[in-house]
C-alpha cells in the first residue's frame, strides 16, 4: 500500500509540473502497482470537438521523464502492474481510428485493430496479459453501426472479434451494446 501511494505521489508532482507550465488536465492516470509511468489528457478543447476526435494524451516515464506524446486519444486504460497502456484513438476522417498497445518497457505502441469506427470499454484482465474491447469498425459505414466485443493478447496484440450481431456465439436478435464494459473474470 506505501509502494502504490509512492507511485501516485510522483504521479502527482508529474501532474503538478505540467500544471505549473500552465497545462490544464481534463484526465490523469498511471497503474494500480509497481509501475513508473502516468499519463495525463491536457484540457483545453471544447466537448463539440472530442465527439469527432480524440485529445493529445502525453504518456510519462516517471523515472526518465521521458515523455511520449499521442493525437486523438479518445480513451486509455493501464494494465493493473503497469506493464501496458492501451488506447484508442479517433480523428474527423478516420485515418487513426482504433485501438494501440503501449509497452512501457520499449515505449513503443503497436495497433491491435484500426479503421474507421468507434472504439470503447478497454479492460484488461487481472495479471495484464489480455485486453477487451469494443468496436464498430466491421459496420462503420452503414447506417446504424453495431458493437462486437474483442480480444486480444499482449505478446500478439492483434484482435479479434469474439461476440458480435449475428454471430453463432449469441442469440438471434441479440447485439453487443455500446454501453457494455468489458472485464474478465479473476481466473482470466
Amino acid at each position: 500500500a506505501i509502494r502504490a501511494m509512492a507511485v501516485r505521489a510522483r504521479a502527482t508532482i508529474a501532474a503538478a509540473s505540467a500544471l505549473s507550465a500552465g497545462v490544464v488536465l481534463r484526465a490523469m492516470s498511471c497503474p494500480q502497482s509497481g509501475a513508473r509511468w502516468a499519463t495525463w489528457v491536457p484540457g483545453g478543447r471544447s466537448g463539440a470537438s472530442r465527439q469527432r476526435e480524440g485529445s493529445p494524451l502525453v504518456i510519462r516515464n516517471l523515472a526518465t521523464g521521458q515523455e511520449t506524446r499521442v493525437e486523438d486519444v479518445t480513451s486509455f486504460a493501464f494494465a493493473r502492474n503497469g506493464t501496458y497502456l492501451a488506447y484508442t484513438r479517433k480523428n474527423r476522417d478516420g485515418s487513426v481510428d482504433g485501438a494501440y498497445l503501449f509497452n512501457t518497457a520499449t515505449a513503443q505502441s503497436t495497433p491491435m485493430l484500426t479503421g474507421k469506427g468507434q472504439y470503447s470499454g478497454l479492460a484488461f484482465d487481472e495479471a495484464g496479459q489480455q485486453l477487451a474491447f469494443l468496436s464498430t469498425k466491421e459496420s462503420a459505414d452503414t447506417l446504424q453501426p453495431s458493437y462486437a466485443l474483442y480480444h486480444a493478447n499482449v505478446k500478439s496484440p492483434a484482435a479479434k472479434p469474439i461476440a458480435r450481431e449475428g454471430a453463432a456465439n449469441l442469440p438471434e436478435g441479440w447485439w453487443v451494446s455500446e454501453n457494455a464494459e468489458p472485464y474478465f473474470s479473476r481466473s482470466g
